[in-house]
């Protein structure tokens, strides 16, 4: 996380904090036959609020790109193939302290 700077969220003063999301690496077993990718990847800003000790809320951009193709190596084997591409935005927000 980088601290980026000073924001006012929901009335509050709060202090920015910025990450890179990448959860790209994927290791497979070796008997693992076929073509396979995950990989997350996108950006996320943080907003906590120093005067109250609060996390206020956060803005995330995420894209998921999935695909499975099995591939089966015998005539007997289950083939699978599969594929997903995910781009999501998320806005979060504290309702209320207690």
């Amino acid at each position: 996380m980088t601290f980026s700077g000073f924001k006012i969220v929901q009335e509050r003063k709060c202090v920015v904090l910025e990450s890179t999301i990448d959860v790209s690496k994927l290791t497979l077993p070796k008997t693992l036959h076929g073509k396979y990718r995950n990989s997350t990847k996108g950006s996320a800003t943080y907003y906590f609020d120093l005067k109250r000790h609060c996390y206020v809320g956060a803005d995330i951009h995420v894209v998921m790109d999935i695909m499975a193709d099995s591939q089966g190596r015998t005539q007997n084997d289950t083939e699978i193939f599969s594929s997903l591409m995910s781009d999501n935005t998320f806005k979060i927000r504290l309702k209320r302290v207690e």
